[in-house]
Formats: C-alpha cells, structure tokens, sequence
C-alpha cells in the first residue's frame, strides 16, 4: 500500500480504493442467487439426486451471467454522473477514472458468475479448491497494480490488470468445477422450473 500511495498519488490511490470497494458490492447484483446455488445443489448432494445438479447449476449460472450484465451496463451507464456528482472526483482525474469505472463495469458479470462457480464448489465442502484461488486473487488484488506502476501510473491499465485477474480466477473456477463435478461436462442445460426455488432463496438472502 505505500508503494502504490507514492507511486499513484493519493488522489489516485482514492480511486483505486474505491474500486477494490465496488467489486464487493457488485455481488449485490446476484440477488442472492449465489447462495440459493449452494444450498439447493447441497440438498441435492444430500439426497442423492446428483442427476438433477447439472440443469440447475447452468440455470443459475445463466441467470447470474444475465444479472451480470445488467448490473454492467447500469455501472457502465452512471459512470460519469457517479465520479462528477456523488464521488466528486477532482476534475484532472475525472476522464480517467470514469474510463477506468467503464473499463471496470465489464468485471461484473464475472464477479458474479464466478461467486455462482465458488458456490458449486461450497456445496461440494470443496473449499480447499475454493481458497486455491482465493488466497492468490487476494494478493494479486494489491500486487498486480504495484507491478503496473513499473510502466505507467495511469489507473487505467491498473484496472485492466484487475479485470484480467478476474477473468482467470473466472476460469479456474470454472475449470475447478467441471473437474470436480464431471457430470457438469456432460449436460448442459436450462431448466424453469428452478428459477423459482433460487429466486426465493435467494430474495430471502
């Protein structure tokens, strides 16, 4: 944090906080359906009704995706009015970080399809695979825009970087799950009549 303070300014290194800040939130955009995931795939573990896993692991992740994209395109959209009028951001950094807001409204749908996959692997008590990428992002998160700063000082390709890491924590969760549910592979499939169950469990979360 030193290293990115005197290499960002504080200025920008307000920003940034502020960005680390916002992918946290972003996960409100799932509606709880990453836990509605956890435990209706957990009850079917439970109940040996592993067959059934597949559809309604794909149902949710399309719904979180789909979330996911909206939540995008609403960060995306207020980016400007939120850094000039609620952030109040000084107006030399205002194009550059509303740039970084909008470059960064694209990790939406993945950080929210990604905490679908994590719950998959939850449900499974896989959580030694869970923290194998959870622990690297977590140092990746303040080590990736230190090793920005050897080029450039701009956070525009800080965030970049960010989005990126996201984007491979994405896959090897994804990679994680289909490993450690194969049946995953083999069908993939949406189903309606999940919708609802996720959806109220999820609203109650």
């Amino acid at each position: 944090i030193p290293m990115l303070i005197k290499g960002l300014g504080v200025d920008r290194f307000g920003v940034l906080s502020l960005a680390w800040m916002f992918i946290g939130y972003f996960s409100l955009f799932d509606l709880g359906l990453g836990r509605a995931l956890t435990k209706l795939v957990a009850e079917k573990i439970g109940a040996g009704e592993e067959k059934e896993i597949p559809s309604l692991a794909w149902t949710s992740l399309f719904l979180m995706a789909a979330l996911g994209v909206v939540g995008a395109a609403a960060v995306y959209s207020v980016s400007p009015w939120l850094v000039r009028h609620v952030l109040k951001i000084p107006y030399v950094l205002q194009a550059e970080t509303i740039q970084s807001f909008r470059l960064f409204a694209f990790s939406v749908p993945i950080v929210i399809s990604t905490a679908g996959l994590r719950g998959i692997l939850e449900a499974q008590q896989r959580f030694d695979l869970t923290n194998a990428v959870r622990i690297p992002m977590g140092v990746f998160t303040f080590l990736g825009p230190v090793l920005v700063l050897s080029f450039s000082h701009s956070l525009v390709p800080i965030i970049a970087i960010l989005l990126i890491g996201r984007v491979v924590a994405w896959a090897v969760h994804l990679m994680f799950c289909l490993h450690a549910m194969p049946s995953l592979r083999r069908r993939v499939a949406l189903q309606r009549r999940v919708i609802g169950p996720l959806f109220r469990f999820g609203g109650w979360i």
